[in-house]
């Protein structure tokens, strides 16, 4: 990526830094939802989250404020008894560990499975690894400009879906699709640019299957899809491996204008990626990451997430 481009990113994390930091501490005190700055959204993510009534997520909201209210008042160092909503309560033997309740139906592995084979890695004819995509309509794939910034470029790739190990370990057969540059839309990835490259998909370069097999991810401008606080789920060529998936710990820990930002595991090569929430909808295209140690809380030291010290990935294509 070009370096007036990536010193916009960091301008970017550095003005959201407070957010950051902020979302960063009141996950460590066991509190991660009182990120979200925007009431209105948290009760709306909650009805969708945990399925329950505008009434029951407002209750659940106001044990949230009053935790952050309690954490905010206490003098520095004291300890807090960090009370639960009852649901979450340890009951005998049974416990529920860290600071989120971790049950998601059994559904979610399916749908999940479903939906990621609508990633494909970008790589030349030549199957020289260049980074990843999916498809967000029929015959409609997205990207990152700086993995297809021209529709002449374009010509010189392929598509290849299902690159990935099977569930015995061995790899799948690939199936390769040409793109379609009669169907280009892009944005730079420039100071106030989105870093996206629509494009269509062309004809079967390689392989048996029909474009229809691997399905796509919809696009939504709805505002329950996320909030500040929770956890989200990356499907990703990493390096241009086979297809994996980065779930849960990865914290939304800032929202930027027209760009999130979230801690996770990224790699050269996952550039294009789809950023999904819980109910596996898109709410990012991830385009960017960079050393933790880059962030910095109020204190000058490089800040933390609690038990591990990861990159921040601030994507620059919020569909929210």
């Amino acid at each position: 990526m070009a370096l007036a481009s990536e010193e916009s990113i960091k301008a970017r994390m550095r003005a959201n830094r407070g957010e950051i930091v902020r979302s960063i501490q009141v996950a460590r005190d066991g509190n991660p939802y009182a990120a979200e700055p925007s009431a209105e959204r948290r009760v709306a993510r909650l009805q969708t989250k945990a399925n329950v009534s505008q009434r029951e997520a407002e209750v659940i909201d106001t044990t949230i404020r009053t935790m952050a209210a309690a954490v905010t008042a206490a003098p520095d160092g004291a300890e807090l008894s960090r009370a639960r909503p009852a649901a979450a309560a340890p009951r005998g033997a049974e416990k529920v560990w860290g600071d989120t309740v971790d049950f998601v139906s059994v559904s979610f592995l399916e749908k999940g499975a479903r939906i990621a084979r609508a990633v494909g890695r970008v790589s030349y004819q030549n199957q020289t690894r260049l980074g990843t995509g999916f498809l967000i309509g029929n015959g409609l794939f997205l990207t990152n400009h700086h993995v297809i910034p021209s529709a002449d470029f374009s010509r010189q790739l392929v598509i290849d879906f299902d690159y990935e190990l099977d569930l015995v370990g061995n790899r799948r057969s690939v199936t390769r699709f040409r793109f379609d540059p009669t169907v280009f839309v892009t944005d730079p990835d420039g100071q106030d640019g989105l870093d996206f490259t629509i494009i269509g998909v062309g004809d079967r370069f390689q392989g048996t299957l029909p474009l229809e097999t691997f399905g796509w991810s919809g696009l939504s401008a709805a505002s329950d899809k996320h909030m500040l606080g929770e956890f989200a789920n990356i499907v990703q060529h990493p390096n241009g491996r086979y297809k994996e998936v980065v779930l849960r710990e990865n914290r939304l820990v800032g929202r930027f204008d027209n760009a999130l930002h979230y801690v996770a595991d990224t790699e050269p090569g996952a550039s294009g990626s789809p950023v999904f929430n819980s109910e596996w909808r898109v709410i990012a295209l991830h385009h960017w990451g960079t050393a933790w140690r880059e962030v910095f809380g109020e204190d000058g030291m490089p800040a933390r997430v609690q038990g591990a010290s990861q990159p921040l990935a601030p994507c620059v294509l919020q569909i929210a």
